[in-house]
């Protein structure tokens, strides 16, 4: 539908319309050559060796991270740092804006990150927004402990972590690359991060 809309391939508009915007220069469908040692591997426990094993990426359709004839995905595949996301989430929490660049209009925003999904919940107590899961009661789930109401976000299927909390002003970010974790919105991995990160807040 974007690339109807825009008359544009997909990858080239998010990088026209959000990612040259935000300076976010480490984000893509693709890892240069010169960028591959940076990338960090996914990993999953193996019970028979009682180890950590390098694990492949289905959403890769088995090709190398390069390779530029893998299409990009609507719902899965970008590759990304801590500090890029974090600066999608500050726009996010700037209402759609950050560093005098428009991405969204704040009434967009606040459509994005509302509840649309009546009854049905993503997670307990989180209802879906558009893009986003919305906290609507903290206490349904223990990660969202430290969240306030109305914070919004969600986690990757291998246990990244992003989150906006618009009343404490927090953007909670989590670059972690682990397959079979379960529920990456409740993972034990965000929930330590959160409880070693939270007495340091004001």
């Amino acid at each position: 539908m974007v690339e109807v809309v825009s008359g544009m391939p997909f990858d080239q508009f998010l990088q026209k319309r959000i990612l040259d915007p935000l300076a976010m220069k480490d984000t893509g469908f693709w890892i240069s050559p010169e960028n591959l040692d940076r990338y960090a591997l996914s990993y999953q426990w193996n019970a028979q060796t009682s180890k950590l094993s390098v694990t492949t990426i289905p959403y890769l359709y088995k090709t190398a991270v390069t390779d530029r004839q893998r299409p990009p995905l609507g719902g899965a595949g970008l590759f990304s740092t801590a500090e890029d996301i974090a600066k999608f989430y500050q726009m996010m929490l700037n209402k759609g804006e950050l560093n005098g660049q428009r991405i969204l209009k704040p009434e967009t925003v606040a459509e994005m990150t509302k509840k649309q999904t009546g009854d049905l919940a993503a997670r307990p107590g989180m209802p879906w927004g558009l893009g986003f899961c919305v906290v609507e009661d903290p206490s349904k789930m223990e990660a969202n402990k430290v969240l306030s109401p109305g914070s919004f976000g969600h986690g990757g299927a291998y246990s990244t972590a992003s989150w906006d909390d618009p009343t404490k002003g927090l953007v909670w970010v989590l670059m972690f690359q682990r397959n079979g974790k379960g529920n990456p919105d409740n993972s034990d991995v965000r929930i330590a991060f959160q409880e070693a990160a939270a007495p340091a807040l004001p």
